[in-house]
């Protein structure tokens, strides 16, 4: 169960780092970041858990490369309150197929991720670190 511990508060440790890692690598070599323009969204609505349901917005957005004009949609992207026609949006798009892009979430989720992976990884090292100090008859 010990080293149980110590491999999830690695695992999350790096897992904390890995996905803005990911946006800053691709934004830096494949990927250009690109301001676009809400053109309409769309309500979504799922079902939970006691017949609650929860309605989120999928966002279609248009924006121009070297005088092209594209579409495009983030279905990964679910805000719960929808975005005005001519809003401004940040998205990522590749630079190679500037077809496809995705929105950049700005409004702090990728902290919130990596925050909520440092705090695990915190909690399981130190489940370890306290397993270890018992064994060896110093409790804290």
């Amino acid at each position: 169960m010990n080293s149980l511990k110590l491999f999830l508060s690695i695992v999350l440790l790096l897992g904390a780092f890995f996905f803005p890692a990911l946006n800053f690598y691709q934004k830096a070599t494949t990927h250009q970041e690109y301001e676009a323009t809400v053109t309409n969204s769309t309500p979504q609505q799922t079902s939970g858990r006691r017949g609650r349901t929860r309605t989120y917005y999928t966002l279609h957005y248009t924006y121009e490369v070297a005088g092209t004009r594209y579409q495009g949609s983030d279905p990964n992207y679910q805000p719960s309150v929808p975005a005005p026609p001519g809003s401004p949006i940040r998205i990522l798009y590749d630079r190679a197929r500037p077809a496809e892009s995705r929105i950049v979430e700005s409004s702090g989720q990728d902290w919130t991720f990596t925050l909520v992976f440092l705090g695990l990884s915190g909690y399981f090292f130190a489940g370890y670190y306290r397993s270890r100090r018992q064994r060896a008859g110093l409790a804290l």
